[in-house]
């Protein structure tokens, strides 16, 4: 499949300005067809979202189970660092 094309040679721009003005249709065409389908893989490739619901009672809990995985993860960090400086 060709994305683009002019035809099979039957008529195509001879001016300068004709084809000035092809070349910006045929960029600004495969910029669309780009963009579209970059955006399609991505939504595709990407994880998805997890949601999570807060009740009123349990804010809390969630809270505190966010703080536990900041910590984690910061002593995962600092685990890093230290092995990297050994090197």
């Amino acid at each position: 499949m060709t994305i683009v094309t002019v035809g099979y040679s039957d008529y195509y721009p001879v001016t300068l300005g004709g084809r000035l003005v092809g070349m910006a249709v045929m960029a600004t065409g495969l910029s669309i067809y780009a963009v579209f389908t970059a955006y399609l893989a991505s939504s595709f490739l990407s994880p998805k979202k997890k949601e999570v619901a807060l009740q009123p009672d349990d804010s809390w809990t969630k809270l505190a189970e966010i703080k536990r995985m900041l910590e984690e993860e910061e002593k995962a960090h600092a685990d890093f660092e230290a092995r990297i400086g050994a090197y």
